[in-house]
């Protein structure tokens, strides 16, 4: 069972980072033909809610995992 949800953890984990590179890429590539500072920092909040997840499930796990170390 541990294994199982470490693994949905990172599959989640992965998935995030994914589709956020994704969605910077498209920001940043309509920034750059525009010349619009909007897109920039329409990537950049992107970039820092990535951040923001990537910590708040780093936190969790490792809550969880010594949780379940102790049990």
């Amino acid at each position: 069972m541990k294994a199982t949800f470490f693994a949905i953890l990172i599959t989640i984990k992965v998935l995030i980072v994914a589709s956020s590179i994704v969605f910077i890429i498209i920001n940043l590539i309509r920034a750059a033909s525009k010349n619009d500072l909007n897109g920039y920092s329409k990537a950049l909040k992107i970039a820092l809610s990535l951040f923001a997840v990537l910590l708040l499930i780093t936190v969790l796990e490792f809550c969880i995992s010594t949780y379940l170390y102790k049990n």
